[in-house]
């Protein structure tokens, strides 16, 4: 692709680049910002999101140090339905390869692996001595049967082990958490979840998110938090009527950062009135992302 088109293809993203270039260079905007419009383009969903979600998506890229480029596979963009602004919006996601990467640049940890652990397996853990020892089933001759459990090993600068691990009931609660995933599992013919393809992952990445909360890191430790949250925003229970509010007020909040209208501050007035005053509703709330082209103007 050419300077040129690459340029063009990143214009998209103009609103970001100041914040984007302020955390990670110039040149690393025109990369990050030209994946994003290609990926884009090659996925009509990611097409359908709103504009504010996918600029909101590359700033996180920023914010995690993480990278688009389809050579690392550090990161990837997704869309989600947001059932409360009736709209797709685009989500950055870290790989589990992307959240070991972030650890391990830390240089707390050395290494870090997840295993996973099945009926037939033998296994011990000492937390306490940091000692694990697991046999698969297929290396003494045994039939695998079905997943139990997965873990997660995190070698620290000293040598010391830290493991953490997670049930598959469990496992099974961070999936209901995943709309997502509930909706496949209803009706997997009709609707997709990323449980469907890549359910290996998936669950490594559950338990690594639960242990980074325990590691003690220091540098870099907020990439890693950033990206940690990035990642669960897929796993949120269903919101109450005031969460919803402050759902959407953060919306609103993040689309005026990216609105270029004229009439910006005029709203941005508008709505620091109706919050000072109590009045920041919903419907208020979807009237304003409506008129930032956030959302469809008929939205409920």
């Amino acid at each position: 692709m050419s300077t040129e088109v690459n340029t063009r293809s990143a214009d998209q993203f103009l609103p970001i680049k100041e914040r984007f270039e302020a955390l990670r260079g110039a040149e690393a905007f025109m990369e990050e910002a030209s994946y994003a419009a290609q990926i884009i383009a090659k996925n009509s969903s990611l097409m359908q999101c709103t504009a504010a979600s996918k600029m909101l998506a590359v700033m996180n890229v920023a914010n995690t140090g993480l990278t688009l480029s389809p050579v690392a596979k550090l990161a990837y963009l997704v869309p989600r339905w947001n059932n409360q602004l009736k709209a797709a919006e685009c989500h950055l996601e870290p790989s589990y390869r992307g959240l070991a990467k972030l650890i391990t640049d830390t240089g707390a940890v050395r290494h870090f692996l997840t295993g996973k652990v099945y009926e037939g397996d033998e296994i011990r853990i000492d937390k306490g001595a940091g000692l694990l020892e697991h046999i698969p089933a297929w290396s003494v001759g045994k039939k695998r049967g079905a997943l139990l459990a997965v873990y997660s090993v995190a070698t620290m600068a000293d040598g010391f082990r830290h493991i953490e691990d997670m049930d598959v009931a469990e496992l099974e609660k961070v999936r209901e958490c995943s709309d997502a995933y509930v909706k496949w599992k209803k009706d997997p013919k009709k609707n997709s979840a990323p449980h469907e393809d890549w359910q290996d992952e998936m669950d490594r990445k559950a338990v690594m998110r639960r242990h980074v909360k325990t590691l003690p890191l220091t540098k870099q430790a907020s990439e890693i938090n950033a990206a940690i949250a990035i990642d669960e925003a897929a796993y949120t229970p269903v919101p109450r009527a005031a969460d919803r509010v402050a759902e959407l007020r953060r919306r609103v909040i993040e689309a005026l950062e990216f609105y270029q209208g004229d009439d910006r501050e005029l709203l941005r007035e508008q709505c620091r009135a109706k919050a000072a005053s109590g009045e920041f509703t919903e419907a208020f709330a979807k009237q304003v992302l409506a008129q930032l082209g956030t959302i469809e103007a008929d939205a409920d």
